[in-house]
């Protein structure tokens, strides 16, 4: 049976399509911001409102829209809703949005259906736990294992699947991405200052990007965090 190519669906709607997909998975991107760092479960129960516990509509929980059509407020006890929901739900879209319009339309000639939706569901879930591992850290000053390791198993499982990397670099990206945080960062400063230079789970992190981009794009993301720190500490104080 011929395969079926993604440049036989129109660009415009692909693109919607991605929107959609990436702001109802923002909506549960909160409930994995909210519930993870405090250990509660991301399923059970449902969605319901931080101030009084009420269960929350479907149709109260659309993404964004539900937050202006309610104007900001919860309907069953009418108090304030942070603008972050909002917020992380707009991100999903846009990063649905991004990811269909760098990573599949410009391939659309050469990926199949199946293929196109693999590659949309592994960035996606790539971008989407990176946001929540910032708003995390953020907020708790942890970045979650069940997101850093988690997305390092992805990234060495999905190689073969993706054109970013090979396997074998893969797993030597994420070797050198973990070892090259732990040892001058952690271990070594520690030896030489008495305590170390940067947390765990930043090595954790480095890993996996180590196992998404290889070698490279581990130490690329390592010096971009170093020359971006000054000003995100700048901009967060």
């Amino acid at each position: 049976m011929e395969a079926l190519f993604l440049d036989l669906i129109p660009g415009s709607f692909v693109l919607g399509l991605g929107i959609v997909f990436g702001l109802l998975c923002g909506s549960f991107l909160n409930v994995v911001i909210y519930r993870l760092p405090r250990g509660l479960s991301l399923i059970q129960p449902p969605s319901q409102c931080p101030h009084c516990g009420t269960r929350i509509a479907p149709y109260d929980n659309v993404p964004v829209f539900a937050y202006l059509w309610l104007r900001g407020r919860s309907r069953c006890c009418r108090q304030k809703i942070s603008p972050r929901y909002p917020t992380v739900e707009l991100i999903g879209g846009l990063v649905g949005g991004a990811v269909v319009t760098m990573k599949l339309l410009p391939f659309a000639h050469d990926l199949s259906l199946s293929t196109a939706l693999v590659h949309f569901w592994l960035y996606l879930v790539l971008a989407l736990g990176l946001i929540a591992a910032a708003a995390i850290d953020l907020e708790h000053m942890i970045l979650p294992d069940s997101i850093t390791w988690g997305g390092t198993v992805l990234g060495l499982l999905s190689s073969p699947l993706r054109p970013d990397v090979e396997p074998l670099w893969s797993a030597v990206g994420a070797l050198c991405g973990y070892v090259g945080v732990w040892f001058p960062f952690i271990w070594l400063h520690e030896k030489l200052r008495g305590f170390p230079g940067m947390g765990l789970g930043d090595a954790k992190l480095l890993a996996l990007a180590g196992a998404w981009f290889g070698p490279f794009g581990a130490l690329l993301t390592l010096f971009e965090a170093q020359s971006k720190a000054p000003f995100l500490r700048v901009l967060l104080c």
